[in-house]
């Protein structure tokens, strides 16, 4: 995520090296914060949990979304956004917010939100690897 680099000062740079995200959805532009200060992070992830969480009111998944959405876009973006999720004349639809979530996630994350097909088969072929190796290091 961050590289570590000590210029010639002599001191060690932590600063961010990462991309800000920027995303459309029909004419608008949106623009993510460069780093999500680490209180906010945990939040963030706590309530990318909550909405997939069942028995939450309308009223509940609506706060948690426009919370979720204040934290990582920069003020100007989060507002339009948020108005958008209620504007029937230039919405902003659950598909598109769907898509647009679990993409954040990783940006901010920089983890993949699903597992990918191949890690879950990832042991599986590296013990049959080990297999493999184990019996030609016998028949040696």
């Amino acid at each position: 995520m961050s590289e570590q680099v000590v210029p010639d000062d002599g001191v060690m740079d932590f600063t961010p090296k990462r991309e800000i995200p920027r995303f459309r959805i029909g004419a608008d532009v949106f623009t993510g914060v460069v780093e999500i200060p680490a209180e906010l992070s945990l939040d963030f992830s706590q309530k990318a949990v909550l909405m997939g969480q069942e028995g939450q009111t309308t009223a509940e998944k609506l706060a948690v979304i426009r919370d979720l959405i204040s934290i990582v876009l920069v003020p100007e973006s989060a507002a339009i956004f948020i108005a958008r999720l209620s504007d029937p004349a230039n919405p902003i639809g659950i598909s598109s917010f769907r898509e647009v979530l679990p993409w954040l996630l990783q940006k901010y994350m920089g983890t993949p939100t699903t597992p990918d097909s191949d890690s879950s088969s990832g042991s599986g072929n590296q013990e049959s690897g080990k297999n493999s190796t184990a019996s030609t290091s016998g028949e040696e």
